[in-house]
């Protein structure tokens, strides 16, 4: 080469030339081990899937970024907090100990930072978090959402920081490990991957940063306000403290411009003046008034300052006996956002070899607006994970019959996969929810047991439905239920009792739980199904909510006490003596020409007609109209046909009646007399006996609450009862008046001139003479007097 360089052929020379600047230009392009050279790494192929899977989302709800990477910043605070236990220098000295986490928007770069002094990460964290080995999370992940899972549920895998690229299109991570140098961790969501060495140095501590270079259409999280709320709602219960850098405008007082300096002036000589000028002049100074100072003007500044969204630690991480009933009232309408306080809470912690877990859960006072659609679960129970929510609307939780509770729940050890699909999957999910149940009923006792029989009162008008629901779907817990069910009784008083208080007051030889029901208590009083029972001084339950009836049948007994309804067929009390059995007997052959004719003339509108075993006293009603043990109540009756008419699928069914006639009523000994006569159908006493017999019938059933079928033939069979029982005397021949009829039009009289000012005369008819009276037919013989 040098004898080239010494030769004196010009070409020669020049094409030395040129391989020495390839030389030097290829030595410069190969990678160098300063700290700009950046190591490029391939995604796993998993990872690139769900890159694309969240690049291409629709998902409207990407506001979950910043809770999975404030999450993440928690972790790392936790895992070098846990690490500084057996050696504090890990943590260092100064701000550098203190654990917090800052979020800041900068506008100008369009950029959102997440910075944290957590444990930071190393060169081989960097490619095994954030790169290839977050295969088994990425992977589950993809097949839930394959299932069709949330996105929502991104963190709960493991893989929450892949949900910062909802909003950006390049993400920067910077950080620092206590056992490596400041890395540089970079990627636009393609399939590759950077870490460099920070040409910077160590300007972190300790530590990580997530830069999000936001999307165009993403700039909205550039707002402090919202950012702060997003925060607020997600994180603010963590114990690392969380900063955001928020955006205000004051007001400060304007500054004023530097005045120019005044050139100066000529210095002139001061004329001498006398002690006595000076003195004068110092004293008239003296006497100057002050100037008033002017009121600065105030202008809008903008200002940056971090303002902390958790200064308070979690309430449910405290001890029951450090809080406060304020304390607690607080955090209700905190968490609800409602002005009134709580009816009762609940805090306890649960936990076992399986699982640890704090609860709070309210009772509101007033019911909400959507309580009576029991088809609604619940949605006011938030779901935290070691502080950080996971679910504010989880509705799988508890059992859709308790969707007024409010409250939290949060737990260390709870497993991440809780989306609605994997709910089924989790037993420990379930044992939770199980003790959330037992806490629930045992609060909703509490309330019982307290002095002012107002406050239970006030949740029973507000929850009641809501407990009968609970009966007829959760049978693990119906006993439990049964025990809060309050019903007014005949001898209650106008006040509500349980269950347990009417066993109390039955008498020694009474069985059974009775009831009667109905559409009200007013209507239910007088009705003569209680007849038998207040005859005897056993109390009757009055149900009247369209849900008491299923109640009897689906618990069928308490506590080994059957429930009786006072409106079925054959009542018995469970007292009869042998010869009262004798005497039923004995009235039966007696009554056997009443009761086949009424059942001749009521033909299939009931199933049979019988003596009545409750009715025995004169001053009780002639009869009533029960049911068959196999058939609906009245009540039950009014409801499917009610269910029917907005539910095509519900075929309404009549229930199958038994009249049963009060063989001591006057009225009925009389039919009995007159059926025993045989009388003709087409004779005035058989016409009688048959309207009777109608009457009676359907007299029972509306005493009996049940639909009348045929209403316009109910009232005139009274109509017709009434004018034969009734005989109205004659009319007067005077008041046989005939009034003409008015003309719907009055001819003009001809040749007649309408002035207008006197009105015309219209000519009536002469009135006519009145007829001699019609001498007045004989009455039929009432009913009364044939009986």
């Amino acid at each position: 080469l040098l004898r080239s360089f010494g030769s004196t052929d010009t070409w020669q020379r020049m094409k030395l030339g040129l391989l020495l600047f390839a030389t030097v230009a290829i030595f410069a392009a190969l990678p160098t081990t300063s700290a700009e050279e950046a190591e490029q790494y391939a995604f796993n192929a998993d990872v690139t899937r769900l890159m694309k899977l969240i690049i291409n989302s629709l998902y409207s709800n990407k506001d979950i970024f910043l809770r999975e990477i404030i999450s993440n910043a928690a972790d790392a605070s936790d895992k070098i907090r846990f690490l500084a236990l057996t050696d504090p220098k890990l943590l260092g000295e100064g701000d550098q100990a203190k654990l917090e986490i800052f979020v800041d928007a900068d506008e100008e770069h369009n950029t959102l930072t997440i910075r944290d002094r957590g444990i930071g990460m190393t060169h081989k964290d960097l490619i095994e978090t954030l790169g290839t080995i977050a295969k088994s999370g990425t992977q589950n992940f993809l097949e839930a959402v394959a299932k069709g899972a949330d996105l929502n549920l991104i963190g709960q895998f493991g893989v929450g920081f892949y949900s910062s690229f909802l909003v950006a299109d390049r993400v920067t991570v910077i950080t620092k490990h206590n056992e490596d140098k400041q890395l540089i961790w970079e990627s636009d969501a393609s399939e590759h991957f950077t870490i460099r060495e920070d040409p910077e140095g160590n300007t972190l501590g300790r530590g990580t940063k997530v830069i999000l270079h936001l999307k165009e259409d993403e700039k909205q999280y550039l707002d402090t306000q919202k950012i702060h709320d997003l925060a607020l709602r997600y994180s603010e219960f963590l114990d690392t403290p969380v900063f955001v850098n928020m955006k205000k405008t004051v007001k400060v007082p304007e500054e004023k411009a530097p005045e120019e300096e005044e050139k100066p002036a000529e210095e002139k000589p001061e004329e001498e003046k006398a002690p006595e000028e000076e003195e004068e002049e110092a004293e008239t100074a003296d006497e100057k008034p002050a100037e008033e100072e002017a009121e600065p003007k105030m202008v809008e500044r903008t200002v940056w300052e971090y303002e902390r969204i958790n200064p308070n630690r979690p309430i449910w991480m405290r001890s029951p006996k450090e809080i406060t009933d304020e304390e607690y009232t607080n955090f209700y309408k905190s968490l609800t956002k409602e002005a009134e306080s709580p009816l009762a809470h609940t805090h306890f912690k649960g936990e076992n070899s399986e699982m640890n877990f704090r609860a709070i859960l309210y009772t509101p006072e007033t019911a909400p607006t959507n309580t009576l659609e029991l088809m609604e679960k619940n949605k006011h129970i938030k779901l935290f994970v070691r502080r950080v929510l996971i679910a504010d609307e989880f509705e799988d939780f508890l059992p859709r019959y308790l969707n007024f509770i409010r409250g939290v729940v949060d737990s260390d050890d709870m497993p991440l996969n809780v989306s609605r699909e994997m709910l089924q999957e989790s037993s420990l999910l379930k044992t939770i929810a199980k003790r959330l149940v037992r806490k629930i009923l045992e609060m909703f006792s509490q309330i019982a047991k307290r002095e002012s029989p107002e406050d239970y009162r006030k949740f029973w008008k507000n929850f009641g439905k809501n407990i009968k629901v609970g009966i007829l779907e959760d049978q693990a817990n119906k006993q439990r239920l049964a025990k809060l069910l309050r019903f007014e009784s005949t001898k209650s008083a106008g006040e509500l009792i349980s269950l347990d208080q009417y066993v109390e007051r039955m008498g020694k030889a009474q069985a059974d739980i009775y009831f009667i029901t109905g559409e009200s208590v007013q209507l239910l009083r007088d009705s003569p199904f209680l007849d038998a029972a207040r005859r005897k001084g056993i109390e009757v339950l009055f149900f009247t909510d369209p849900l008491d009836e299923y109640l009897s049948q689906v618990m069928g007994q308490y506590e080994s006490h059957k429930f009786i309804s006072v409106a079925k067929e054959g009542l018995s009390f469970g007292d009869e003596t042998q010869a009262q059995k004798d005497h039923a007997k004995l009235l039966k052959e007696r009554f056997e020409p009443l009761t086949a004719y009424m059942r001749r003339l009521l033909g299939d509108r009931v199933e049979r007609v019988t003596i009545s075993a409750r009715l025995r006293e004169p001053s009780e009603a002639p009869c009533v109209l029960t049911h068959t043990s196999s058939s609906f109540s009245a009540n039950m009756e009014r409801i499917i046909r009610a269910q029917a008419a907005v539910d095509t699928r519900v075929t309404p069914q009549a229930s199958k009646k038994v009249l049963e006639l009060n063989p001591a009523h006057p009225l009925v000994r009389g039919l009995l007399k007159l059926a025993k006569g045989n009388p003709e159908a087409d004779s005035a006493q058989g016409q009688q006996m048959a309207r009777a017999g109608e009457l009676l019938f359907e007299a029972a059933m509306i005493d009996g609450g049940f639909i009348m079928e045929d209403t316009p033939a109910f009232t005139r069979h009274v109509y017709e009862m009434i004018s034969h029982a009734t005989p109205l005397p004659a009319a007067d021949a005077s008041d046989d008046l005939e009034y003409a009829p008015v003309p719907e039009s009055v001819p003009e009289p001809e040749n007649a001139e309408v002035d207008g000012s006197q009105p015309t005369e219209i000519p009536l008819e002469a009135e006519a003479e009145p007829e001699a009276p019609k001498q007045e037919a004989e009455p039929a013989p009432s009913m009364h007097e044939d009986l």
